[in-house]
C-alpha cells in the first residue's frame, strides 16, 4: 500500500504560487502554457 499525504499550514503559499505564475504569464504570447514551464523558468 502506498499513501500519500499534503499538508499545508495556511493558503498563503498557494496565493504567492497564483501570483508568481501571473507574474511569469506578463507580457507573453496568448497560448496555452503547461505549468511545468513556469517552474522551470523559476
Amino acid at each position: 500500500t502506498l499513501s500519500l499525504t499534503h499538508r499545508a499550514g495556511d493558503r498563503s503559499i498557494f496565493a504567492e504560487g497564483a501570483l508568481d505564475a501571473a507574474e511569469w504569464l506578463a507580457g507573453r504570447e496568448p497560448g496555452w502554457y503547461d505549468f511545468f514551464e513556469v517552474i522551470d523558468d523559476a
